[in-house]
């Protein structure tokens, strides 16, 4: 116990030492005293919680986002080791509100009694949360996106300090994982030269730049708006929309919101929505249109925006799905072939080997299929079949995909679809449940290829006489109403009395 409280001693002297110079940084010797103690996380003060968070914040750094905590030790002399059950809680509520602070979560890994059962030592495991960022290392260039770098707060860094940062930054730049060729932007010569060079993926402009004395910001503000777009809109094209999100607007209705890939969409157009699970597209209108926050009467190829929907609920529809103009062919595929390269793996991939496609907004889980070699390992290249586990997608040739598992990515292009002919749903628009499913089991019974029909023409009463023959084989008893309820007509009205 004593080497135990030694070592926490020692730490927060470590941590104390290494915080910033700064006279509203610094940390008096009652809050030094008061992090060694055990009775620390019952019930700190504002100075005292903001400590424990650095104090934290400090260790999960070290530990690469996790570290284990021990509650109920402490190194002032003449303590007793544990808390009571009422100061443990006290303790444990303190970590939690830190544990939102530092965006992490905690897990209890050993409950210890000491002092004659009569006081607890609790071990906990801290871990900050999986970021989307964890999984974002690497992707510009693995992607061949252009990037440019901005280093800030050049009015407060001592020269020497950006001196070492700028060599190490063209350091990186030029490594042979990345081979980018710095600039430092310093002219409006040196914006022309980037902005026009800029999409050769080789040049990396570096802009030293700081908010507060507004150093060098107008040569980045020139060199953005010199950008040259990687997509055309295409706006003189049928129409192609991808949703991003989905919203459910209170007295709006069903609301999606994406990027215009090409062609222009007006308020009252008439678009192909989909694909279903089933690979189907339908019709919907579009009731009004927003960017950013503004109504509008069009949106063009290149811009996003939201629109409001008529006749379909938020549950009909899913991330992914596209609206299209009818001169577009709607079609689905649940297959396609890709020519992927694999980034990392710690093993080998096969077929039959599952992970996450992500393509544009489509996010979902793709079978191997076949391959054009028998295994794949890390820097491999293959054409690879891949078929969607749950539902078709809208895809075009040439989309890039990033293909993710865990530890393991690779990224690729498509070079082949294989399009699904989806089965036509029955039509039940106008009819009650009970002679939807009578409709349905006739027509089971008409196509049945074991027991063919004579008849080729199924009738009302052919429907009626099957329906109760299905009835009579079940084991259960079910109620059915065949007429539609007082209440459904309004139901369905409703939706069309929505405003946006």
């Amino acid at each position: 116990m004593a080497a135990a409280a030694d070592g926490i001693q020692a730490y927060v002297d470590k941590v104390v030492q290494k915080l910033p110079n700064e006279d509203e940084d610094q940390q008096s010797d009652a809050v030094r005293q008061y992090l060694s103690k055990k009775i620390a996380w019952i019930s700190p003060n504002e100075e005292q919680f903001d400590a424990l968070v650095k104090l934290l914040k400090k260790r999960l750094d070290e530990g690469h986002g996790e570290t284990i905590l021990e509650i109920g030790t402490g190194v002032a002399d003449g303590e007793c080791p544990g808390l009571l059950v009422d100061e443990m809680e006290a303790s444990v509520a303190t970590m939690k509100s830190m544990q939102a602070v530092l965006d992490s979560e905690v897990q209890l890994l050993r409950e210890k009694l000491v002092s004659n059962n009569t006081r607890y030592i609790n071990e906990y495991l801290i871990r900050r949360h999986i970021d989307q960022e964890d999984f974002m290392e690497g992707l510009a260039l693995a992607l061949g996106v252009p990037v440019f770098v901005i280093v800030t707060k050049i009015d407060m860094a001592p020269p020497n300090v950006l001196q070492e940062t700028m060599r190490l930054l063209q350091r990186i730049l030029k490594s042979s994982g990345v081979r980018k060729i710095p600039l430092l932007i310093q002219n409006n010569d040196d914006v022309i030269t980037c902005a026009t060079n800029f999409t050769s993926e080789r040049l990396c402009p570096i802009f030293q730049v700081s908010n507060v004395t507004g150093e060098n910001l107008d040569l980045l503000k020139k060199f953005l708006n010199l950008l040259t777009t990687r997509m055309e809109a295409c706006i003189d094209e049928p129409a192609e929309f991808q949703i991003d999100d989905l919203y459910a607007v209170p007295g709006v209705g069903t609301v999606v919101s994406g990027t215009t890939l090409k062609g222009t969409i007006k308020l009252g157009d008439n678009l192909q929505l989909g694909p279903d699970p089933l690979g189907q597209f339908r019709t919907v209108q579009i009731r009004s249109i927003h960017r950013k926050r503004m109504p509008v009467k069009e949106c063009k190829g290149g811009q996003t925006s939201s629109f409001a929907l008529r006749k379909i609920r938020k549950s009909e529809l899913r991330k992914g799905m596209v609206l299209l103009s009818p001169a577009i062919p709607p079609v689905a595929y649940w297959e396609f072939e890709a020519d992927l390269l694999i980034l990392h793996h710690p093993t080998t991939i096969s077929t039959k080997y599952q992970a996450m496609v992500h393509c544009g907004s489509i996010r979902q889980t793709a079978t191997i299929i076949t391959m054009s070699v028998e295994h794949l390992r890390t820097g491999d290249r293959a054409n690879v079949r891949f078929r969607f586990i749950k539902s078709p997608e809208y895809l075009r040739v040439g989309m890039k995909l990033v293909f993710r598992e865990g530890r393991t990515k690779a990224i690729g292009s498509i070079s082949k679809l294989y399009p699904h002919v989806p089965t036509p749903a029955p039509n039940t628009r106008g009819k009650t449940r009970s002679q939807a499913l009578a409709g349905s089991v006739a027509n089971t019974i008409t196509t049945d290829q074991s027991q063919p029909s004579k008849r080729t023409e199924v009738t009302d009463d052919t429907n009626r006489s099957a329906y109760k023959r299905t009835k009579q084989t079940t084991t259960t008893t079910t109620t059915t109403t065949t007429t539609a309820a007082p209440g459904d007509q309004n139901n369905n009205n409703n939706v069309d009395q929505v405003t946006h």
